[in-house]
């Protein structure tokens, strides 16, 4: 419900707005809350509530917001209060915000700057008080190591700093500590060797890093001691094998590298060699043979639950998609193919793995699809092909898998 046109509120109609907005409120248009207000608002039920036009908020006010609870109502999904507009916020009115955990995303993307003390109110370290969500707070464009250390110190699952657009190693060091799942720190540009080395003791999370454009071998290397979940650099777009080699030792599970746009032979076997169970190469968009069989040999993908990502590919040949099927993987996405043809579903119907998706398919003819039904593995998604149009399941009836059509 979109009522960002009402500048002013009160408890009363804000009581009843609460009994009907459904799951998202917006009331961007507010310049000012009080508690009472506050306080009816926060006995909604729903996903969101958005006050991005509040510029100032008090303690009270915050804590009667802080009531806000919709682990009661089953809702699921994201629930986030918003407030965006506020430039300021006080160690008192943080404190109030955190001890807000009846829903699981705070953005205070307004914030220009946030002192060491506000920080470490925003995430009391007294697992009741604390906040336990989602951060974000995207508007701060500088971090002293004073402040990440206030930060990492905190209980959250999430800090979005987006804004910041450069790292210091003392700093880096210090942000290291955080125990979150998820780190994202998109603005940064650049990252020199000491700093890269320091951010990498960071463990167990999920590491942003999209706003690197270029990296080095060794600050590849250097970074490469990053232990986690996940560690994203989706702003890269060209890569080199030493490069390709450096990131290759990384220990976190999954490595994106979607931005990248080509990629040689050479490169892909030097990628071959990292320990994960996921490689996301999305932006690749075209893929020749011999690329596709050094890809094929990532070593550490037998046997486990790996996952291949290459969603940007939109063509495939025949030969192509032999040297593909060599890989001893999981999952294989060419979600990004639109058409195929017999023989190359032939090519791809020998891959050994378990869940083939080719979502992007949008027709079939019947002499492909018999081909693509000699695959072996659990699953072949096909949810391009919408279900309500062409009967396209009695084309795979002699297919040993489960396949899934459309819609999306």
């Amino acid at each position: 419900l979109y009522l960002n046109g009402l500048t002013v509120l009160d408890a009363t109609a804000a009581s009843g707005i609460a009994d009907a907005s459904g799951r998202h409120l917006h009331l961007d248009g507010l310049r000012s809350l009080d508690v009472s207000t506050a306080t009816a608002l926060a006995k909604r039920e729903g996903e969101s509530l958005s006050l991005d036009g509040l510029t100032s908020l008090d303690a009270s006010t915050a804590r009667a917001l802080s009531t806000w609870d919709q682990s009661e109502y089953g809702w699921g999904g994201v629930h986030e209060l918003s407030l965006n507009g506020l430039a300021s916020l006080s160690a008192d009115v943080a404190g109030a915000l955190a001890t807000w955990n009846g829903g699981s995303r705070l953005s205070l993307s307004g914030l220009t700057s946030v002192d060491a003390v506000t920080a470490a109110a925003l995430f009391n370290r007294n697992p009741d008080d604390g906040f336990r969500g989602e951060l974000f707070l995207d508007g701060i464009t500088t971090l002293d190591a004073e402040t990440a250390r206030a930060f990492a110190a905190g209980t959250g699952s999430h800090l979005s700093l987006n804004g910041v657009r450069a790292l210091d190693a003392e700093t880096a060091h210090a942000l290291s500590g955080w125990a979150g799942s998820s780190l994202s720190l998109n603005g940064v540009t650049a990252l020199d060797t000491e700093t890269a080395r320091a951010l990498a003791q960071q463990r167990g999370g999920h590491v942003f890093l999209n706003g690197i454009t270029a990296l080095d071998e060794e600050t590849a290397r250097a970074l490469s001691s990053l232990v986690g979940r996940r560690l994203t650099l989706n702003g890269i777009a060209a890569l080199d094998a030493e490069t390709a080699r450096a990131l290759s030792l990384l220990r976190v599970s999954d490595l994106s590298l979607d931005g990248v746009t080509a990629l040689d032979a050479e490169t892909a076997r030097a990628l071959s060699s990292f320990a994960g169970t996921g490689l996301h190469l999305n932006g690749v968009t075209t893929l020749d043979a011999e690329t596709a069989f050094a890809l094929s040999t990532w070593k550490m993908a037998k046997g486990r639950k790996s996952i291949l990502y290459l969603n940007g590919v939109m063509a495939l040949d025949t030969t192509t998609a032999y040297a593909l099927s060599q890989w001893q993987g999981f999952r294989l996405d060419l979600n990004g193919l639109t058409s195929l043809d017999e023989r190359t579903a032939r090519g791809l119907a020998t891959w050994n793995g378990r869940y083939l998706f080719l979502n992007g398919v949008t027709t079939l003819d019947a002499a492909t699809a018999t081909a693509l039904s000699s695959f072996n593995g659990d699953k072949i998604s096909l949810k391009g092909l919408v279900a309500s149009g062409e009967p396209w399941a009695p084309l795979f009836e002699k297919c040993s898998c489960n396949v899934t059509f459309g819609p999306l």
